[in-house]
Order: structure tokens, then C-alpha cells, then sequence
């Protein structure tokens, strides 16, 4: 009898041992897990900035000293595009190409819109149902942009960019912020790519 008591309390013991350890072991998964969603977060705000400073060295009238530098100068700002001619009045007789023309000379005289990134897929397929969900998860914002696909190539890996937009830089920051705000990473990025 005393030799089965003193194995039942060994058991205990090791069973407690073992309990604790799991216990241990779960709280310690559940730190890495907050320490890995930490590092994430900061590598999309990495990525974030790493963006706003390039898209800062294309704007008209700013440029870095060099590639190892932060440091951003002011350099003199071009003259201002001459003025665009009038349009004449439209009668049933002109053509309506005209003033189509004259209307995209004027958008590409103006800086480039910026947009949010929403996601870097493998495909279109995907980039569907990553929009499907977007669409689904902020309804108000998803009715107000319009999401454009752009391929990239990294590492011989193409990537499809699913964008939305157009922003002003300021709105497109914000845009971000409030996604980030409700777990949504995102990125800011020139208005570039193709429609659904």
C-alpha cells in the first residue's frame, strides 16, 4: 500500500510538473504571438515610410542629397505651364474629340494621385476576393474609390497590387491611418495600375 501511495504521489507530481510547463509554454506562445504582430506592424510602418520618402524624391521641387540619406533640400521650382488656350463654344458641328483632348492635356499637367494599397496578391483571382472582402469589412469606403490592379515583378515572383483611390497624399495618409486603426495593413502608393 505505501508502495502504490508513493508511486500515485510521483504521478501527481509530474502530472503538476507537466500542467505548469503547458501553462508556461502557453503564456510564452501567447507573448511571441503579440511580439510577432508587433514586428509586423512595424514593418508595414517601415514599408509606409520607405514609400512616402520615394514618392517625396519624384515631387516638383525636392530631392535627396544621396541614396544613404534622409536629409531632403529644396531646389528651385520650374516655371509655371503656359497658359492652355480657350475652348471654343461647342456647336453641333465640333467635334467632341476636341475637348476630350484638351481635358486630358489638362489632367496630365497635374501631379500624380496617390492611392492606398490594400493587399499584394499572386493573382487576379485573388485580388477579387481580397476586394470581395475589403468591400464587405468597410462598406462606406469601398462605395466611395475605385480599385485598380498593378502588376509587379520581385524576386521573379509577379505580384498583383490592389490598390484604391485617388487620394491627395494628405487623404490617402489618413485613409491609411484609419485603416491600420482596424486591422487592415496598408500602404501608400502613386494612382497607378488598371481597373477591375
Amino acid at each position: 500500500m505505501v508502495s502504490c501511495s508513493s508511486i500515485n504521489q510521483q504521478q501527481s507530481a509530474k502530472i503538476e510538473t507537466l500542467t505548469q510547463r503547458i501553462t508556461e509554454l502557453e503564456t510564452q506562445y501567447k507573448q511571441d504571438q503579440q511580439t510577432i504582430a508587433n514586428f509586423k506592424q512595424k514593418e508595414a510602418d517601415l514599408d509606409l515610410l520607405i514609400d512616402v520618402i520615394s514618392q517625396q524624391n519624384s515631387l516638383t521641387g525636392f530631392k535627396t542629397v544621396n541614396d544613404n540619406q534622409a536629409q531632403i533640400i529644396k531646389i528651385k521650382q520650374p516655371k509655371p505651364l503656359a497658359q492652355m488656350p480657350a475652348v471654343k463654344k461647342v456647336t453641333p458641328e465640333h467635334n467632341q474629340t476636341t475637348i476630350t483632348n484638351t481635358t486630358a492635356k489638362t489632367i496630365s499637367a497635374t501631379p500624380p494621385a496617390f492611392a492606398v494599397q490594400i493587399a499584394s496578391l499572386t493573382s487576379k483571382q485573388q485580388s477579387q476576393q481580397a476586394w470581395n472582402n475589403f468591400k464587405l469589412k468597410f462598406p462606406d469606403l469601398s462605395q466611395t474609390v475605385t480599385p485598380i490592379l498593378e502588376s509587379v515583378n520581385k524576386d521573379n515572383i509577379n505580384f498583383i497590387r490592389l490598390k484604391i483611390g485617388p487620394y491627395s497624399k494628405a487623404k490617402a495618409l489618413k485613409t491609411c491611418t484609419f485603416l491600420k486603426q482596424n486591422q487592415q495593413n496598408c500602404l501608400l502608393k502613386k494612382y497607378t495600375g488598371e481597373q477591375f
